[in-house]
């Protein structure tokens, strides 16, 4: 009953609202010699989750044998380099 009353006018006043967390955008720079950069990047809550995504996308790559030896490098919005992935067979 109580999470049917919540659904309709939210947490009681004297319970805290839940912490909203800002995201982060983050950029998945590819390069190896070549440099494609990631112009718009992704939101995240996490780095963590940044991370988690540059290890999916490396996975991908790594289907095309094009794009072996090269790497991601996960850049926050202010440019620094939070790690790099690289893209293995």
């Amino acid at each position: 009953a109580r999470r049917h009353v919540e659904n309709l006018f939210g947490p009681p006043l004297d319970e805290p609202e839940p912490q909203v967390t800002a995201a982060t955008r983050y950029y998945f720079h590819i390069f190896n010699g070549r440099r494609y950069p990631d112009e718009t990047g992704t939101l995240f809550s996490t780095p963590s989750e940044a991370l988690a995504h540059a290890v999916r996308l490396a996975a991908e790559l790594a289907q095309d044998d094009d794009w072996d030896g090269f790497a991601i490098r996960i850049a926050r919005d202010d440019g620094s380099t939070l790690a790099e992935i690289p893209v293995r067979l």
